[in-house]
């Protein structure tokens, strides 16, 4: 990874073009006064999941349901910011385990997977 800082724009797009060819990430900043900037490349692999800049938001779940798409409650019925194709991990559950295909029981926790 190269950062770079204090250099003109025409330093800092010979490193980034310099960096891109060569598949190293790039992340260019400087503070000008009450200003300042950030410009990172990592890439053209590199995938940005997070729709809105917003932090992430945590929910209490209060039960799910076993079926294969199971429905998710929540606590007190509360309501949620997720829209359909969100990512979202599940953590802190207690007693509920993961059928794996072609295994008879449940072996390891709902804990930490991603849906």
């Amino acid at each position: 990874m190269v950062v770079l800082t204090g250099v003109t724009f025409k330093v800092q797009q010979a490193y980034n073009n310099f960096c891109r060819q060569n598949g190293i990430k790039f992340i260019s900043c400087d503070v000008l006064g009450c200003w300042s900037y950030v410009f990172n490349d990592f890439g053209p692999e590199f995938e940005v999941v997070d729709k809105d800049g917003n932090d992430p938001v945590e929910v209490i779940i209060e039960s799910i349901t076993n079926e294969e798409h199971g429905l998710v409650t929540l606590i007190d019925k509360a309501k949620h910011p997720y829209e359909d194709g969100d990512l979202v991990v599940i953590n802190n559950v207690e007693g509920m385990k993961l059928l794996k295909d072609g295994e008879p029981h449940a072996t390891e926790s709902i804990n930490g997977t991603i849906h």
